[in-house]
């Protein structure tokens, strides 16, 4: 037994003392690439519509997503669909520069753009245009593969919040 623990004890400072002594001090390797050129993902929203022409319950919208990164910011276009009881082919499509605050571990953001909705009423169609503002934060889940939670606000006409989330492949 004396010299099993001498000879585990003998390989093991054996393989300390071989590593190679020009290892960096501190860590710089962040896992997201920094500057991503394609962003790809899918998106899950709950849009609160604050009785927008008598649409007045909670819309679930889904929808892709395509970025392009502009330096450390992006560029951000996304549709996003629902038909229901209420509505009938509910269509919001927006883009959105995103100005990102990038940690190791988290990506903060905020992002300010335009939105375009679309939505059937009672036989009836109603279009709005307007400005959007939010903020959110991705996970790093992989090197090219990130998940998110955001807010925003949307002004067609009155004031709609959503939440969502999503994923993202980055390319």
């Amino acid at each position: 037994m004396k010299s099993c623990v001498w000879g585990f004890l003998f390989i093991f400072s054996h393989l300390i003392f071989a590593l190679p002594n020009d290892t960096p001090s501190e860590v710089t390797e962040n896992p997201i690439p920094e500057f991503t050129k394609i962003i790809i993902g899918l998106d899950l929203e709950l849009l609160i519509p604050d009785n927008l022409s008598g649409l007045s319950l909670p819309q679930t919208l889904t929808g892709p997503k395509l970025g392009i990164a502009l330096g450390a910011d992006s560029l951000m276009l996304g549709a996003f669909y629902n038909s229901n009881a209420e509505t009938s082919n509910l269509i919001l499509s927006e883009l959105d520069y995103r100005f990102n605050l990038s940690t190791p571990f988290i990506t903060g953001y905020a992002l300010a753009g335009l939105h375009y909705l679309h939505f059937r009423l009672a036989f009836k169609d109603k279009d709005y245009v307007g400005p959007v503002v939010g903020f959110g934060f991705d996970l790093p889940m992989a090197r090219t593969f990130k998940m998110g939670l955001r807010m925003k606000l949307y002004y067609p006409l009155k004031t709609m919040l959503s939440f969502g989330g999503g994923f993202s492949f980055l390319f």
